[in-house]
């Protein structure tokens, strides 16, 4: 018991720290760059509608079915 509790919080404080703000999936949309990003890399695109709408979707409902996030992807009026 006492080897399982030593390796699990061995485990814990290796990990990397997931919750930092610059790691979040529920990120701003102005930080968008990737954490460690490339300075010489153009800036991201700005957001379109469709993006903007697949993003309050998911914030909204978790996770959307692939379905609607391909109707909106290709057929929102500001998608591909």
């Amino acid at each position: 018991m006492r080897v399982r509790r030593a390796l699990s919080a061995a485990l814990r404080a290796s990990r990397p720290p997931y919750h930092s703000a610059n790691m979040s999936p529920q990120s701003s949309e102005s930080n968008r760059a990737a954490p460690f990003a490339n300075p010489f890399a153009p800036p991201p695109a700005p957001m379109t509608g469709a993006e903007r709408e697949i993003r309050r979707l998911i914030a909204e409902r978790g996770h959307i079915p692939f379905r609607d996030f391909m109707r909106l992807a290709l057929y929102h009026p500001d998608g591909y």
